[in-house]
């Protein structure tokens, strides 16, 4: 099987953490040209695959950009940190 490229691992983030709903109920356009951007900023700084499918979110925001918050930015260092210790064995 092969490795997907960037944008396709672009996409499947979008796709599994941004919020189709708004927090009153309306629908929420994705913009995915900003999305993919965003995501593509995010992949830099966690590259694997694993993480990103690994990834829960209590709940989706309607953007990436909360994970350039310092908010988002703590949950995927948490996240890693599981993601390293559970591949450490620890």
């Amino acid at each position: 099987m092969s490795k997907r490229t960037d944008h396709e691992k672009c996409r499947m983030i979008v796709s599994k953490l941004v919020s189709q709903t708004r927090w009153d109920g309306s629908k929420n356009p994705i913009s995915w040209p900003k999305e993919i951007k965003i995501a593509k900023t995010l992949i830099q700084k966690f590259p694997k695959e694993k993480f990103w499918k690994t990834l829960y979110v209590q709940e989706k925001p309607t953007s990436l950009s909360w994970f350039l918050t310092t908010e988002g930015n703590i949950q995927l260092c948490q996240h890693n940190l599981k993601i390293n210790n559970e591949n450490e064995g620890l």
